[in-house]
């Protein structure tokens, strides 16, 4: 277990065995103190620091401050900085980003320096990807805001303009990954730019046709969550003229091969290169979508 991380605790050296607790260790917390964890505390994670995340949570402006929105905003800024175990440290400590003293052991500071966000729509950012968590480098910003300000976020010249794909999503109404999907799938920058997302439609009045199997009738949406196919997929192979046996029995082929761009993959692996969930490639390619629509169109929730 030595040089292992456990919260904001290091495990430093194996001491001595304790008749009630069981084996000692002693660790070093982030903070620079050294203290002596039972294993089995630190096994279960129960312990995660020297005592410092107590006091931290002790140093609050008034009752109740822990369930504002900005305390929870500033334990996970600082476990992105210190905390090794959770998957965001390689993006911010593990890159050197540290939060400044002031703010790092009182959250009383943060918020006096930081004050309220001003909605909800917005969150910390800093201004300076490679610097540091300080009230010189911070502001509360919305997510358009922030994507703007990301280190690897692209700038596409169109139409003698030149902007992020946040802000090509804003001004054309095509959501952001749908441009990004389009562009890494080899679409030219116009394509990308111009042609609308195409939605799925919700189940009209024909998906919603009662279909009889093994004595029982349903309509196509039940059969669908029955069976674990879309109902887009159900109708289109009774459409097509299936048997109902056929079309609620038949396992679409996860292995199939789809060409597009030059590429032969199997659909999983279509999905693992655009990010678009399996199900939902599958239900479009069955459903009848252009294939370049079903590699890159992202589906749009619908709003009451």
């Amino acid at each position: 277990m030595i040089g292992r991380r456990v919260g904001l605790l290091t495990i430093i050296a194996r001491e001595h065995l304790d008749p009630k607790v069981g084996r000692i260790f002693r660790c070093e917390c982030e903070c620079g103190n050294i203290t002596f964890i039972p294993q089995s505390n630190l096994l279960t994670g129960n312990t995660r620091s020297c005592g410092c995340l107590r006091r931290r949570k002790n140093d609050l402006p008034f009752a109740g401050a822990s369930r504002l929105p900005e305390y929870n905003i500033w334990t996970k800024m600082i476990a992105r900085c210190y905390d090794h175990e959770i998957p965001e440290y390689k993006r911010y400590g593990g890159r050197g980003i540290v939060v400044c003293d002031r703010w790092r052991t009182s959250f009383s500071n943060f918020l006096e320096d930081m004050g309220r966000r001003p909605s909800t729509a917005h969150t910390l950012d800093r201004r300076d990807n490679e610097g540091n968590y300080a009230l010189s480098n911070c502001r509360w910003a919305t997510w358009i805001e922030q994507q703007n300000n990301r280190r690897d976020n692209q700038r596409i010249t169109y139409q003698n303009q030149s902007l992020t794909i946040p802000q090509w999503s804003r001004l054309t109404g095509i959501p952001p990954t749908t441009i990004f999907n389009r562009l890494k799938l080899g679409w030219s920058i116009d394509q990308a730019l111009t042609r609308m997302a195409r939605t799925r439609p919700r189940p009209n009045a024909s998906m919603l046709q009662n279909l009889t199997f093994n004595g029982e009738t349903l309509p196509i949406t039940e059969w669908a969550e029955r069976t674990g196919f879309s109902y887009r997929v159900i109708w289109t192979r009774i459409k097509s003229g299936w048997s109902t046996e056929r079309a609620l029995t038949i396992p679409i082929r996860p292995n199939r091969i789809i060409e597009f761009d030059g590429k032969s993959m199997t659909l999983q692996q279509w999905s693992d290169q655009t990010g678009i969930k399996f199900g939902t490639l599958r239900a479009r390619i069955e459903s009848g979508w252009p294939i370049a629509d079903a590699l890159s169109a992202v589906r749009l929730k619908n709003r009451r």
